[in-house]
């Protein structure tokens, strides 16, 4: 319970500071340090980046917006990061002491949910995927944090 406390804060905290930290002239350059974390078929909505080194930035985070269904959101991300997201409340440790956590924890709810926390002693990459009952689109939070 207080893991997930803390992962909500987090998630809380970082979308505040998307909020605060977007500046439309950076579209480009934000999909580009997005790179193939970005879902091919969706929209940036928002993000940024900061850190120390503001030339590349330690902190990358963007929201975005996909009318793809969530299934083949989650296919993607998959592939691409080479875990199963259907886990339930999980946590794993990889190969190279990569920590992985995950939460699935939409039983019962009006949405599909799945957040994915990656750990390495590189980057820390969070990724919060979602997707109401009644919603068109699916929602994507995806940010690296660099060591």
């Amino acid at each position: 319970m207080r893991r997930m406390m803390l992962l909500l804060i987090a998630i809380v905290v970082t979308i505040g500071s998307i909020l605060s930290c977007f500046q439309p002239g950076q579209a480009q350059d934000l999909t580009h340090r997005v790179g193939d974390y970005r879902y091919p078929a969706a929209k940036i909505e928002s993000g940024g980046w900061g850190g120390a080194n503001s030339a590349s930035g330690s902190h990358v985070f963007a929201s975005m917006v996909t009318t793809d269904p969530l299934d083949d959101v989650i296919a993607y991300y998959e592939k691409k990061l080479n875990v199963d997201l259907s886990k339930k409340g999980g946590y794993g440790k990889s190969m190279g002491n990569m920590n992985n956590i995950f939460e699935n924890n939409y039983q019962g709810r009006p949405l599909s949910l799945r957040i994915f926390q990656q750990h390495t002693k590189v980057y820390s990459l969070l990724l919060v995927v979602s997707r109401g009952n009644e919603e068109k689109d699916t929602h994507i939070y995806w940010s690296m944090t660099y060591h």
